[in-house]
């Protein structure tokens, strides 16, 4: 095989340019093997006008600083290169590693036995061998409805929930703004005399105030108004300004008892 000296188109003749002048002619003398050891081996196909990756695999496995040299001679990664890291999902993060099974943390917090968890792999073979994929996919259509209505009645009573405590919540503030108004605008005490003042109370029966006759004129005038208030008298009746009684009945009619204002 004749040597094949590389010419001043291949991509190693100033390496080899620089050897023949420092060594001179001790470079020439060496062995025909040594030299082609020492100099990377040329070809004729391997040309500048040919692309690295299209070289014979013989050049490859011995020239590994080419880009698409064999790994396995020594070829070293790109200064700067860093390495790869774990895939990330759409949002950028890194995947988690993947978790164990169910039945693999059951078994090591040892809450099932593997008897145990092989006793149940069985059923459930020999349950889908019984129904087939038919009976399969109704069972779990059937399955599929129950979690809807079971979805829809906990829907509803969740909003049964809200209502009633939005209901008691808003009589409880209604109670206490009719409180207000009858704390504020009650007598401090009804003037007592020879006078029975009759009306009708919520419950039907018929009781009366004993009153002086004074009370009684401005009770018949609208003056005054008798309103039932449990609570700020012991017979749980009271008398109100004119103003009170208005605003008693825009919140409960029922509260004012008797009333001639107009």
């Amino acid at each position: 095989m004749a040597s094949v000296s590389a010419s001043a188109s291949t991509p190693w003749s100033p390496m080899i340019r620089r050897r023949n002048e420092g060594r001179g002619k001790a470079f020439r003398s060496m062995g025909r093997s040594r030299d082609l050891a020492r100099s990377p081996p040329t070809c004729s196909v391997a040309t500048p006008s040919m692309p690295p990756n299209r070289w014979p695999a013989s050049l490859l496995l011995v020239a590994p600083g080419i880009p698409g040299g064999d790994p396995r001679q020594g070829a070293e990664p790109e200064r700067g290169a860093q390495p790869k890291e774990a895939p990330r999902d759409e949002s950028g993060e890194r995947r988690p590693k993947r978790m164990g099974s169910l039945r693999d943390e059951l078994l090591k917090a040892k809450i099932v036995s593997r008897k145990e968890v092989r006793r149940a792999a069985h059923e459930a073979r020999v349950r889908r061998k019984e129904l087939g994929r038919e009976g399969l996919e109704a069972e779990r259509k059937a399955a599929e409805e129950r979690r809807k209505t079971e979805e829809a009645q906990r829907k509803a009573a969740e909003r049964k929930r809200v209502r009633r405590e939005q209901t008691a919540r808003a009589e409880q503030e209604r109670q206490n703004r009719l409180k207000t108004i009858i704390r504020n605008g009650m007598l401090p005490e009804i003037p007592s005399g020879p006078r029975r003042f009759y009306f009708v109370a919520t419950d039907g029966k018929i009781p009366f105030l004993q009153i002086a006759e004074s009370v009684a004129t401005r009770l018949e005038r609208g003056e005054l108004a008798i309103v039932e208030a449990p609570g700020f008298s012991p017979d749980g009746f009271v008398l109100v300004t004119r103003e009170a009684a208005g605003k008693i009945a825009e919140i409960d009619p029922e509260r004012v008892r008797f009333s001639n204002a107009t």
